[in-house]
């Protein structure tokens, strides 16, 4: 599988992405410490860009992982129609609270996706210490009120009195992640509530079909990070280019990822297709054409969503 690695705005940000350095503590992402790398192969199992050490994003982390039950507030309840929460955990039945407040992600999904599907992922980010809350809106055909319901969680999240979510969640420490119509939606949070200090857009879709003027590629474009934290955005080429059906070109994250003039990088899966995230993705054109292994490519993209948010 083959990574490409992309980088926008580097020299006004001051970053070292350039030298493919993470800049994480206790690891630097480039086997020659960053001092200029350059993006190869990465089948998954080797690690030419991850020193071994015992927070190694490539596999689970220290913690265990709990989903405990959690009482939404009216307001969030009449937003939010789905919801679990993974929580790191130390006994494996029960919150572990000696570290909190921990960094919090919020994983909007693709359209029709049972949010088991992305389970994997707030899976790994849970081991590794941080609170995830997988979610979806209750009104997901409007993008403005699929955006407000998301808004709403995060205030939830953070100002709760539930016994389990109270002063759980680290409000210096917000980060979301979308999937297809998901990553449009993070985007447009993100510009919103400028609390929000990563984001991540997995396969980004402009989805049209829907009432609201949420754009997508503006919406991204309009994001503004603290200093030092880039957009991520994940791409599969060979869905929109192989099965149009599925999607048009210019709506993919090729489209978003040119459309941004703040910093941000993308790394394509080559020869992945955009159903291969999922195991089961619901529309077959949009889950075709792929000639890599999806395993794999779900291996690859747990292991770089963990290091983004750790990073």
């Amino acid at each position: 599988l083959s990574i490409g690695l992309s980088v926008l705005g580097i020299a006004a940000s001051g970053l070292s992405l350039a030298h493919c350095s993470f800049s994480l503590d206790a690891r630097q992402v480039c086997a020659d410490g960053g001092s200029g790398c350059t993006p190869s192969a990465d089948l998954g199992t080797n690690r030419p860009d991850l020193a071994m050490d015992p927070d190694d994003p490539g596999k689970p982390g220290p913690y265990k992982v709990v989903r405990p039950q959690v009482t939404l507030g009216a307001s969030a309840a009449n937003a939010i129609s789905n919801l679990v929460v993974f929580a790191p955990s130390t006994d494996g039945t029960t919150v572990d609270r000696s570290k909190a407040p921990y960094p919090f992600v919020l994983i909007a999904p693709a359209r029709y996706l049972a949010l088991s599907q992305l389970d994997m992922y707030a899976e790994r980010l849970a081991s590794h210490g941080f609170v995830v809350a997988s979610w979806f809106a209750r009104d997901a055909e409007s993008h403005v009120n699929y955006r407000n319901a998301g808004l709403v969680l995060i205030n939830e999240l953070i100002t709760s009195t539930d016994s389990t979510l109270m002063s759980l969640c680290d409000v210096r420490h917000i980060g979301l992640m979308g999937y297809e119509l998901g990553a449009k939606i993070s985007s447009a949070m993100a510009v919103q509530d400028t609390r929000v200090g990563a984001l991540l857009l997995l396969d980004p879709v402009d989805v049209y079909t829907a009432t609201g003027s949420v754009l997508g590629v503006q919406e991204t474009n309009n994001v503004s990070l603290p200093p030092g934290s880039p957009i991520a955005i994940f791409g599969t080429p060979t869905t929109a280019a192989i099965m149009p059906s599925c999607y048009n070109m210019m709506q993919g994250y090729k489209n978003f990822y040119d459309g941004i003039t703040k910093v941000g990088f993308k790394i394509e899966f080559t020869g992945a297709a955009l159903g291969d995230f999922v195991a089961n993705y619901p529309d077959p054109p949009c889950a075709t054409g792929s000639t890599m292994d999806k395993s794999r490519t779900q291996m690859l993209t747990q292991k770089y969503i963990t290091a983004y948010f750790q990073w």
